[in-house]
């Protein structure tokens, strides 16, 4: 049998999601745990479901025609304007 090891005392999940940056990009996702929190979440030889829903930050002027483009429409010069909150898409019922 291999030795005793001690366990650990805090239990952790770090999402490092690309891009980081520009006009539509993701943010860090980082979730940590203590021991009591993970003394009443799980028991032993339980598996745990993470569920991760992330949400993609879209900037202004991601959609607005620019009239300086060059012929491959290159919009690199151009800075990202304020994160624009779109409403998710419910396609409507028929009656």
């Amino acid at each position: 049998m291999r030795p005793t090891r001690r366990g650990t005392d805090t239990l952790g999940l770090r999402i490092d999601l690309r891009p980081e940056s520009g006009f539509v990009h993701y943010l860090l996702a980082e979730l940590a745990a203590n021991p009591d929190t993970l003394r009443q979440r799980s028991t032993l030889n339980e598996t745990t479901l993470v569920e991760i829903v992330l949400r993609r930050n879209t900037h202004e002027g991601v959609f607005r025609p620019v009239q300086d483009a060059d012929a491959r429409g290159c919009f690199e010069k151009d800075a990202p304007g304020p994160i624009v909150r779109c409403r998710i898409f419910v396609p409507c019922r028929a009656s």
